[in-house]
């Protein structure tokens, strides 16, 4: 029997197509992509406690860094629907404003 040739180098995006990770990187994407839209849309300074921002059902979530910035964006949260509709190509029914706790190290 001849030896077995080491296959060639794979691209990491042939792996992932296809994939649930390739689903999961792409939703991480798409999230990404939607908190940057949501942050250029707010004033600088409340724009830098936005760290994250995803579509669930008709709902835009946003997340915010503390509770202080969480309540500011809630004043803001309902003007960026409109904008936002547009990009997302769905209908964005409401939102709703999270304080992100983060990871503990």
């Amino acid at each position: 029997m001849p030896p077995r040739r080491a296959p060639g180098p794979v691209r990491l995006g042939d792996l992932l197509q296809g994939s649930r990770l390739g689903d999961i990187v792409q939703r991480a994407r798409d999230a990404e992509s939607l908190t940057c839209r949501v942050q250029r849309l707010l004033p600088d300074d409340l724009a830098a406690h936005v760290v994250g921002v995803t579509l669930k059902d008709d709902r835009l979530v946003i997340l915010a860094d503390s509770s202080a910035w969480a309540a500011r964006l809630r004043f803001h949260a309902r003007d960026l629907m409109e904008p936002l509709r547009l990009f997302c190509d769905t209908d964005i029914r409401g939102t709703q404003v999270r304080v992100h706790r983060g990871f503990a190290v």
